[in-house]
């Protein structure tokens, strides 16, 4: 749908997409350069390597804020990748992703929701999955909602019935730093280690969570 060059600015984008398919990289907006400011509707994008929804290498993102990534009524509308079924994130910063929700993104690998191989400022007031339908989580092999591999400096989201299917973390996987996180964490599952949160080689620095997985 977007494609924005490395030396290039997309000053924002406030769209919905829906049905949107890359057989490589970001299904819906795929970034080189920077795009100051992300927000709308984003259902059944898929991309057949990496970010269902939003694909960004080496590039620069300053916010997403009120976003909507699958539909909470709709199952079937949830966006599809490898690693990052709505948002995948190599090099380069995303500033923040605020007043955000997902639901039933899937990825066959890892980061359901969100794979990081960057460096994400702050993810705050963010939902993944309902705290009132169980089949409205995120789901990977290893982690559900998130795979972290670079730098989360602040998270701050509630986690309902995120899975991994295949390994660990139900929740959040993570190898790289989450300098703080708080949160509400319910009934997330993983058939391996970590029903809620699994941390490998990483840091995570756990401020007050509440935790029923």
């Amino acid at each position: 749908a977007i494609y924005n060059e490395n030396d290039k600015t997309i000053d924002s984008i406030h769209a919905n997409f829906y049905n949107n398919n890359s057989s490589g990289y970001g299904g819906a907006i795929n970034n080189h350069g920077t795009i100051n400011d992300i927000s709308g509707n984003y259902e059944h994008n898929t991309a057949g390597q990496y970010g269902g929804a939003i694909y960004s290498l080496n590039g620069n993102i300053t916010k997403i804020s009120g976003a909507t990534f699958g539909n909470a009524t709709d199952n079937t509308q949830g966006n599809n990748a490898i690693r990052g079924g709505a948002i995948y994130i190599e090099g380069g910063t995303l500033g923040e992703i605020t007043d955000s929700s997902f639901y039933g993104n899937t990825a066959t690998s890892s980061g359901g929701a969100i794979y990081n191989y960057g460096t994400i400022t702050k993810i705050a007031d963010t939902t993944f999955g309902s705290s009132t339908d169980n089949t409205k989580g995120n789901t990977a092999a290893r982690g559900g909602a998130i795979s972290n591999n670079g730098t989360i400096n602040s998270l701050s989201a509630d986690f309902y019935y995120n899975k991994a299917t295949d390994g660990n973390g139900g929740a959040i996987n993570n190898y790289g730093t989450i300098g703080t996180l708080t949160g509400n964490f319910t009934g997330n599952s993983a058939t391996d280690k970590g029903g809620a949160i699994y941390n490998d080689s990483g840091t995570i620095t756990i401020k007050t969570s509440d935790t029923a997985d």
